[in-house]
């Protein structure tokens, strides 16, 4: 695959990515989506809410660098910090780190 070079090349591959990735989802049974064990121990569910997690964290970032002063992006980092302080406290055994 080429290198985007234009805005309209890089939100048209964008696009076609996003096209194939919704028609592979949509070909898994919705009754096997939180089935441990496609990757590790993590489902199809906890996958795909990984992935949304980085698409929302680089949108939030993305519109930082355009406008430092919205502060969206320590306001996101900050919201999920706290859910994952909550959820360290209801499972002890969760990794601090990665």
């Amino acid at each position: 695959m080429d290198i985007p070079k234009t805005k309209s090349e890089l939100l048209r591959v964008m696009e076609a990515g996003r096209r194939e990735w919704d028609k592979v989802l949509s070909q898994i049974n919705e009754q096997h989506l939180s089935e441990p064990g496609v990757e590790g121990v993590w489902s199809v569910k906890q996958i795909v809410a990984h992935v949304a997690g980085y698409e929302e964290w680089t949108a939030a970032f993305l519109i930082n660098r355009l406008n430092p002063s919205v502060g969206i992006l320590a306001a996101h980092d900050a919201f999920w910090q706290a859910q994952l302080d909550v959820y360290r406290q209801a499972h002890p055994d969760f990794p601090v780190h990665g």
